[in-house]
């Protein structure tokens, strides 16, 4: 007789379920399913399964994601043609966030697409997962190369942090983008547990390595926030009105800047830890991830919404204070003693990245 299934910590069949003559039996509400389940083969074995699959939450958990990737969608097209940033980046960014309500609504809507055990569906979703990561590491990569020609007084960290914004890129996109790809390929051997569940974990490997690129580049941020709290603490020569301006503002972005760097450490160590580790290395976790990577791509979309909020206020506070100026001086000079002079600009005379500190 085949025993009921059991991941550490649950009891047999889960918390959901009792085993009975070496059967689940899941209460009600709750069943098995080979979505994102890699440890029955077939439909066949799904009796021995955990009964952890909801299919009311997991429906609830697709249409809230499917609303806000339609609206980040739409307001990432809206604020590209009302500011004209059409950019390469932005139409790869475009064409990858049109994929997300085409097999949300593919899940919705098929009777037999499952994520993991239909070819098409992970298909879709693989290649918004690989266009999805490649768009946010190039944006991450433009950020510290906006820091590092804006803030940087410092030779060896210019050299530094451009040199490391180039080639962690490169490595991070190639390994992420070969890596995501097993997760459709597990798809075509679903039926071998065994195979399946390594491919699925050479994913998230993928994922994590992709991860530790973002760590990289918080890292640099805070040598350049280091480089500027250097310059603010510095004793100033001959400061002027100009020159006391400028100095203002770099205390306030650097502030920002901070702010910045803290929070971003702080959630990427959070998906490193649930989005990585745990469905690596612990199978009660990956057994039950699907709830959390919806979670997790919806709250994405909602922060994609957040950014698209602060872009398009940093754009019309540039537009009014542009056509208030009237191509006025935009730059002050800051001599730092025992360094070369800094030249600091204004924060509307940079249009792609100011609106990220």
């Amino acid at each position: 007789m085949t025993d009921c299934l059991a991941l550490w910590p649950s009891k047999p069949c889960g918390a959901f379920g009792k085993c009975v003559n070496g059967t689940c039996i899941c209460e009600n509400g709750w069943t098995q399913s080979l979505e994102y389940n890699y440890f029955v083969e077939n439909e066949y074995a799904l009796k021995f399964g955990l009964c952890n699959y909801n299919e009311s939450i997991i429906q609830g958990l697709l249409i809230f994601y499917l609303v806000l990737s339609m609206m980040s969608l739409v307001g990432i097209i809206v604020v590209s043609i009302t500011f004209n940033k059409l950019s390469l980046r932005v139409k790869l960014t475009i064409g990858s966030r049109s994929l997300e309500p085409v097999y949300i609504l593919y899940r919705l809507v098929g009777d037999d697409a499952l994520f993991g055990r239909d070819i098409t569906l992970s298909v879709l979703y693989s290649i918004a997962w690989t266009v999805g990561l490649a768009t946010c590491s190039f944006e991450f990569a433009k950020y510290i190369s906006y820091l590092n020609d804006s803030y940087t007084a410092s030779s060896d960290l210019r050299w530094i942090s451009k040199y490391f914004s180039n080639w962690p890129t490169f490595i991070a996109n190639a390994t992420c983008g070969i890596g995501v790809q097993f997760f459709w390929i597990s798809a075509l051997v679903g039926d071998n547990q065994g195979k399946a569940l390594i491919l699925h974990r050479i994913f998230y490997l993928s994922i994590i390595l992709n991860l530790l690129y973002f760590f990289l580049q918080i890292h640099l941020m805070g040598l350049i926030a280091g480089d500027m709290r250097a310059v603010i603490e510095s004793k100033w020569n001959e400061i002027s009105d100009s020159q006391q301006q400028a100095r203002l503002r770099m205390k306030k972005r650097y502030n920002r800047l901070n702010i910045t760097r803290k929070t971003f450490r702080v959630l990427l160590i959070l998906v490193l830890i649930l989005m990585g580790v745990f469905p690596l290395i612990w199978n009660w976790w990956l057994a039950n991830s699907i709830y959390l990577g919806f979670l997790y791509l919806a709250g994405w979309n909602g922060a994609t919404l957040f950014m698209l909020y602060v872009r398009t206020t940093h754009l019309m506070r540039k537009r009014r204070d542009s056509s208030s100026s009237n191509n006025s001086d935009r730059k002050g000079s800051v001599v730092v003693s025992g360094q070369k002079p800094l030249e600091l600009k204004d924060s509307n005379a940079r249009t792609d990245m100011s609106e990220y500190i």
